[in-house]
């Protein structure tokens, strides 16, 4: 893998990192490069804010886009999501006919958790709902 027009001195720190997309990222204090294609080709997405003097880390949320924590500029969200989330919603109620439907008299239950891969989620709200996020991966 070759990064190419990336500049660096020879003490400055260079962050490798990938996300849950499967994408790589290469940066440093003041460029951000993305690779979708496993390091074949780079995409230089640095932002163009005038204020960033610094930038100090970068995460991928499961809603899929970019949050850059910067000196200067505080926390950037990059404006196009790097992929459409898959959405889960989860629905909890009192299925008192057991026929696994919402009927008509049938209570939602609130405050669930709602665990996935054996980490606590969110809680169902007042109408028995939690919505989701999701990648590829399996649930």
């Amino acid at each position: 893998m070759e990064v190419t027009n990336f500049t660096s001195t020879n003490y400055e720190k260079v962050n490798i990192s990938t996300d849950h997309l499967g994408n790589i990222y290469v940066y440093n204090n003041k460029v951000i490069k993305i690779s979708q294609d496993d390091g074949l080709t780079w995409k230089d997405i640095t932002p163009t804010n005038s204020n960033l003097i610094f930038i100090n880390k970068l995460l991928v949320s499961h809603d899929n886009y970019i949050y850059i924590s910067t000196l200067g500029a505080g926390i950037l969200k990059y404006e196009k999501q790097l992929a459409t989330p898959k959405q889960l919603i989860v629905n909890t109620f009192n299925d008192l006919n057991k026929n696994c439907t919402l009927d008509a008299g049938e209570e939602a239950i609130s405050n669930i958790k709602v665990i996935v891969d054996n980490n606590y989620i969110a809680l169902t709200d007042k109408k028995g709902i939690c919505k989701l996020f999701y990648t590829s991966r399996k649930l």
